[in-house]
């Protein structure tokens, strides 16, 4: 029961931390990045896409830290993979196409 509570906690907790993202980094000292997802595409990639390059590294670091048997980490790190995945799914796919 506990690995499922961890796993939808950190799931929903990460609806968050992608609006505290995207307001204050994003719209903040993160704009020079963010700026082209506010454009019409210039083609395939924007400088916006290392967004979520960079946060996958926080997904990584999390599945390490459960590699290294740190308690609890497993439902955690599947939880904000399985976040981030519905991000690409609802937000670039369905919305941005």
């Amino acid at each position: 029961m506990t690995v499922v509570l961890l796993f939808i906690g950190s799931f929903l907790l990460m609806e968050l931390v992608s609006y505290a993202s995207h307001r204050w980094v994003m719209h903040g000292f993160g704009m020079a990045w963010h700026r082209s997802h506010h454009a019409p595409p210039k083609g395939r990639f924007e400088r916006n896409d290392l967004f979520p390059l960079s946060f996958s590294a926080v997904g990584v670091l999390l599945f390490a830290a459960a590699s290294l048997g740190v308690p609890g980490m497993w439902p955690v790190a599947a939880g904000v993979t399985a976040s981030g995945a519905a991000y690409l799914v609802i937000h670039e796919l369905v919305i941005h196409r």
